[in-house]
């Protein structure tokens, strides 16, 4: 056999070999679990009970699709997919020691061994609260009040459990539900009051103390003589006569606007006793603002004066329609009105009456409806005889009476007097 025919006798031989050999086995393959942090880890130093908790996952070998955390109890775990959060921990005056775990979890179900732990010593921080000061009574109100307010808790505002509230002169505090914003008082005694309101939360801290202090005057007589916005002068024309008569009465001052609480309103026309309103304003009348409780103030027998140059619109409202008994409005323009006489057009009122002082807005000109009468009507040059005074019911006595013009502009001919004597004594049956 020549080299040739032996080198490949040798080849084969060795290929046949190779085929006998057994086939290696594949190298084998173990997932490896991800690895949690939490942003900060270990112990903290005291924290206040609401807190923003921060994690993360890492896996060598795949990818994080979410995270088991638990609080306190290591086996009660949640599943969340967020890295974020947002907790209320139990809290106290003493620290209580929290643990919070996190275990991140990866695409093949492999879960952290070893969790991240946050360990949070959690004390509690006091609520506070806050009195809604654009609400707050006036300066001086009569002995009834509505005080609003807004707690809020750095541990989370639902740690808040309660309030309690108090007068200055009262003994004992008095509690209110978490879900209470405000409280009316009656009844209040008159003078320099202050009102007290503290927040307590489920930990039993109080907040400190919010405080308005005010002045309360009693409601007096039977007359409210009601000063609007720009009715000063004819509302002192009202007590200058109530006073040479000797007349009991009150003064509601809402010239820098009405109460906040409309259950103050009904309870200063309708609960303290008064009969007859003597209401004036300027070219901005809070009459309509008002109109459901003057409604139940009107249905209920009392009477009512108003004098406003400013309550009448070209639109009226069902309201002045259904309770003024007013039909139609005829001049809603601006115009100088001075040194004219308004004639009278009733029994028991004066024959006319003298504008004197100029009068630069809108003097309305109306009519009334069939049920109520024309008092005074306008000069015919600039009115064509509309009316500027009307009374409900037609022949009287009258329960609700208006003038479209300042009572205090129109005494030229000196009897205005007679006039508020007449509507007071003959009308609405004053006896002094």
């Amino acid at each position: 056999m020549n080299r040739a025919s032996v080198r490949i006798a040798i080849a084969m031989t060795l290929i046949m070999a190779a085929g006998c050999l057994k086939k290696k086995e594949p190298i084998g393959y173990s997932n490896i679990p991800p690895e949690t942090y939490i942003f900060v880890e270990g112990v903290t130093d005291t924290v206040r009970a609401k807190q923003k908790i921060c994690w993360y996952g890492n896996d060598p070998d795949g990818k994080v699709v979410g995270f088991n955390w638990a609080l306190d109890d290591s086996n009660q775990k949640y599943f969340t997919e967020i890295n974020c959060s947002t907790f209320v921990f139990e809290s106290g005056a003493e620290p209580i020691i929290h643990k919070f775990f996190v275990w991140a979890i990866d695409d093949s179900g492999a879960v952290d061994t070893t969790p991240a732990v946050l360990v949070l010593p959690v004390v509690n921080s006091p609520p506070v609260v806050y009195l809604d000061t654009y609400k707050v009574p006036p300066d001086t109100s009569f002995p009834i009040a509505t005080f609003y307010w807004q707690g809020e808790d750095e541990d989370g505002n639902e740690t808040i459990t309660g309030y309690r509230y108090k007068l200055d002169y009262w003994a004992d505090w008095q509690l209110l539900p978490a879900e209470t914003t405000h409280i009316t008082l009656r009844d209040i005694s008159p003078g320099v009051r202050t009102f007290m309101i503290q927040a307590f939360d489920e930990a039993g801290a109080l907040s400190d103390t919010s405080r308005w202090s005010w002045t309360v005057i009693p409601a007096e007589g039977e007359i409210l003589v009601v000063n609007d916005t720009g009715g000063d002068s004819t509302s002192a024309l009202f007590e200058q006569f109530l006073n040479s008569e000797g007349i009991s009465y009150s003064v509601w001052d809402i010239s820098r606007g009405l109460p906040s609480s409309s259950t103050d309103i009904n309870a200063i026309i309708n609960e303290l006793g008064f009969r007859i309103l003597l209401w004036s304003s300027g070219d901005t009348c809070h009459v309509e603002d008002v109109g459901g409780v003057l409604e139940t103030y009107i249905e209920s027998g009392k009477d009512i004066l108003v004098s406003s140059k400013g309550l009448l619109q070209v639109e009226l409202s069902s309201f002045l329609k259904n309770y003024f008994h007013i039909d139609t409005v005829g001049y809603p323009e601006k115009f100088l009105l001075q040194n004219a006489i308004l004639e009278g057009q009733v029994s028991g009122y004066p024959d006319s009456l003298k504008i004197t002082a100029p009068i630069i807005a809108r003097v309305d000109g109306f009519e009334p409806d069939s049920l109520g009468e024309a008092i005074y009507r306008g000069p015919q040059l600039l009115f064509e005889g509309s009316a500027v005074a009307s009374r409900y019911p037609k022949g009287g006595p009258a329960q609700v009476i208006i003038f479209t013009f300042p009572l205090h502009s129109a005494d030229g001919l000196g009897n205005v007097g007679d006039l508020i004597r007449h509507i007071l004594f003959d009308e609405f049956n004053v006896t002094n």
